[in-house]
């Protein structure tokens, strides 16, 4: 009987260190395990000049880390007029930020801008894009773009400025 418990525990104790000599193998991840969802962000910003005129009010919606969707609608200062930026932008390090996109335009202003970049039409398509600084912190946003546009009717080119001012919803 005593050989056999001896016998026993020296099966025991061998398979035990024989367990912690095995080398490691990575195992499958156990499907019982949470993922974790990434939050993308969704502002709301208010900008003078820029895509949508001299003061438009934007949404913006992160598809990735880095990729997002902005729509907004602007208005002129002098007369009434209506714009409807919507764009695709790029930021690179929460620093940089590049976009293509539409402005959709009815009722434009009057005056010198008109004569001559908008081609004498009350409303149209301009193409335009978007090259700027963009700083985004915990719920807050600053941005300070360059926006070139182009109106296929005539072609002529346009250059404006920007600066937004917003939060993280």
């Amino acid at each position: 009987m005593k050989n056999k418990v001896l016998l026993l525990s020296l099966i025991i104790i061998c398979n035990s260190f024989l367990i912690f000599s095995q080398t490691e193998y990575p195992t499958k991840e156990d499907s019982t395990k949470q993922t974790q969802t990434t939050d993308y962000k969704n502002l709301i910003f208010g900008e003078l000049g820029g895509n949508g005129g001299a003061l438009s009010i934007n949404y913006e919606r992160y598809l990735t880390d880095y990729l997002s969707l902005r729509a907004g609608i602007g208005t002129g200062i002098i007369s009434f007029s209506a714009s409807f930026p919507i764009m695709i932008n790029y930021s690179y390090k929460n620093l940089l930020e590049f976009g293509l996109g539409i402005v959709l335009f009815t009722g434009a202003a009057t005056g010198d801008f008109r004569i001559r970049f908008l081609n004498k039409k009350e409303s149209g398509l301009l193409l335009s894009s978007v090259i700027g600084f963009k700083r985004i912190t915990k719920s807050n946003i600053f941005k300070l773009s360059l926006t070139p546009f182009y109106n296929p009717d005539g072609s002529k080119w346009g250059l404006s400025g920007g600066i937004s001012f917003g939060f993280d919803l």
